[in-house]
């Protein structure tokens, strides 16, 4: 996030705003992608176990 507020600070009066505008999308893409992996992963584990739990009760 500091990273992306210095990136700001330094290219606005500098560039323009199209390569800015990727350039943080690209980080902000690359900077949640694990946490949603890991979130996908964490909803499917506990599926997973709801089902097993579902199976070992019947």
């Amino acid at each position: 996030m500091i990273v992306l507020i210095i990136l700001y600070v330094v290219a606005l009066p500098t560039a323009s705003w199209e390569p800015v505008r990727r350039l943080t999308l690209r980080l902000v893409l690359i900077a949640a992608y694990p946490a949603l992996v890991a979130l996908t992963r964490a909803y499917t584990l506990r599926d997973a176990a709801e089902i097993l739990g579902q199976f070992r009760r019947q």
